[in-house]
C-alpha cells in the first residue's frame, strides 16, 4: 500500500472517529474501539497498520470532544465577517429581492435570508444542492482565471501562485466560512496537482479537505446540511461518473447536455437520500430541472461575483455584469417555481430514519466499489505541461 493511500485511510479513520465521536457515549465507543483495535492488529498481517488507523480514529473521536487548542483570531475573524457583510451589502444594493438572497446563498452558501418559497421551490425541484457551495463553485473560479492567465501568456509557476492568491482573495470576500474553506482546500489541492505536472487524485482532496474541515468544526458533521451535501455530490460524480457516461454515450455532446446530465444523475443519487432524511421530501422532475439551471450556474456565479466585488468600490461600474447575472437569477428562479408547481413535484415520505440512511448509503457505496475500484472519474483534472 503506498503512503498516499496510507493517508487517505488515516484520513477517513480521523473523520469516522468524529462521526461516532459526536452521537455514541465516549465509554462505548473506548470500549469497543480498543476491542476492536486489539483483535484486529493480533490477527491481522500489518498489526503496525492497523494501529495507525485507530490512533487516527482516536485523534477524531478526541477532537469531538471540544477544541484541542485555542487560537486569538478574533481580530481576524471580526475582520473577515465585517469584509463578507460589506460583499453581501453590495449584492442586496445591486439586485432585487429574492434574486440578492439567491446569489448570496450560490456564492458564499448564505442560505439564511432566502425566502422560504423560493428555497421550498428549489427543494420541490431537486435543485437545492446547488445553493450549498462545493468544490464545483471554487473550479469555476480557479478554471476561468487560470484560461485568462495562460491566454495572456503566463508561466506555470506565475500562474500557480496568482491562481493561489485568487483562491485565497475569493475565500477572504465571501467571509471564509466552513463550505467555502472545504471547497477551497479541494481548489488548492487540484492547483498543486496541476502545477507539479501530475494527476489529481479527487478521493485524497475530498478526504483531506473533509479532514481539515471537521479538525477544526467537529459539528460540521452533524448539523451542517450544506456540508453533507457538497460531499455526498462530490462523492456521487467520483462514484458514478463512469458509469452513467457510458450507458449515455449516444447522447450528443452539443451544449454539454451530456454532461450536464451525467453530473446530475451522479449528484442527485448520492443527494437524494441526504434530501430524503433532511426534508422527507421526493421530486420527481430533479433530472429535468438541472437540466435547464446547471449550464447556466458558472456563468451566474462568474458576474454575480464580478458585480458584487465592483459594486464594494462603485456601483455604476457594477451594473453591466449585475444586469446579464439578473437575468440568469431569473431564469433559475422561474425554471425551478415551475418545476416545483407540478402535479408529484413534492412527494412526501413520513419518516425517512437515520437507520435506513445509513443501509442506503452502504448499498451506494458498495455499488460504487463494484463499478470501479479506482473511481477516478473523466472530471478530474488532467495533468498540466
Amino acid at each position: 500500500m503506498t503512503k498516499a493511500r496510507v493517508f487517505l485511510v488515516f484520513l477517513v479513520a480521523f473523520g469516522l472517529g468524529i462521526s461516532l465521536g459526536s452521537v455514541v457515549p465516549l465509554g462505548v465507543l473506548a470500549g469497543a474501539g480498543l476491542l476492536g483495535a486489539g483483535i484486529a492488529a493480533l490477527i491481522s498481517s500489518r498489526p503496525f497498520f492497523v494501529l495507525f488507523l485507530a490512533l487516527g480514529f482516536g485523534l477524531g473521536v478526541l477532537r469531538s470532544l471540544g477544541p484541542v487548542w485555542e487560537l486569538p483570531l478574533g481580530w481576524l475573524l471580526s475582520s473577515l465577517l465585517a469584509l463578507k457583510a460589506s460583499f453581501l451589502a453590495s449584492l442586496s444594493r445591486l439586485f432585487r429581492p429574492p434574486s440578492d438572497s439567491f446569489l448570496a446563498a450560490l456564492l458564499v452558501g448564505e442560505r439564511r435570508s432566502i425566502p422560504n418559497d423560493l428555497l421550498q421551490a428549489f427543494i420541490a425541484s431537486g435543485t437545492v444542492h446547488i445553493i450549498a457551495l462545493s468544490g464545483y463553485n471554487i473550479s469555476i473560479v480557479t478554471g476561468a482565471f487560470r484560461s485568462a492567465l495562460s491566454w495572456l501568456g503566463a508561466g506555470r509557476r506565475l500562474r500557480f501562485w496568482l491562481t493561489l492568491a485568487a483562491i485565497l482573495l475569493f475565500v477572504l470576500l465571501v467571509g471564509a466560512g466552513a463550505s467555502v474553506v472545504r471547497a477551497a482546500v479541494m481548489g488548492i489541492l487540484v492547483v498543486l496537482a496541476r502545477s507539479e505536472g501530475r494527476l489529481y487524485a479527487p478521493w485524497n482532496a475530498l478526504v483531506f479537505a473533509g479532514a481539515v474541515m471537521l479538525l477544526f468544526d467537529p459539528g460540521l458533521f452533524e448539523f451542517d446540511i450544506g456540508f453533507q451535501l457538497s460531499f455526498a455530490a462530490t462523492a456521487g460524480i467520483f462514484l458514478f461518473a463512469k458509469y452513467f457516461e457510458k450507458k449515455l454515450e449516444r447522447l450528443p455532446k452539443a451544449a454539454g447536455i451530456r454532461e450536464v446530465l451525467v453530473l446530475t444523475l451522479s449528484a442527485s443519487i448520492a443527494t437524494m437520500p441526504l434530501i430524503l432524511y433532511h426534508f422527507s421530501r421526493f421530486s420527481l422532475y430533479a433530472i429535468p430541472a438541472n437540466l435547464l439551471i446547471l449550464p447556466t450556474v458558472p456563468v451566474t456565479m462568474l458576474f454575480g461575483f464580478l458585480a458584487g466585488v465592483i459594486g464594494m468600490v462603485s456601483e455604476a461600474l457594477a451594473q453591466a455584469p449585475a444586469l446579464i447575472a439578473s437575468l440568469l437569477l431569473l431564469w433559475e428562479e422561474t425554471v425551478a417555481r415551475f418545476w416545483a408547481s407540478l402535479p408529484g413535484a413534492n412527494l412526501r415520505l413520513e419518516s425517512f430514519s437515520l437507520g435506513l440512511l445509513v443501509v442506503v448509503y452502504g448499498g451506494l457505496a458498495w455499488w460504487g466499489w463494484r463499478l470501479s475500484r479506482r473511481s477516478f472519474p473523466k472530471y478530474a483534472a488532467k495533468p498540466h505541461r
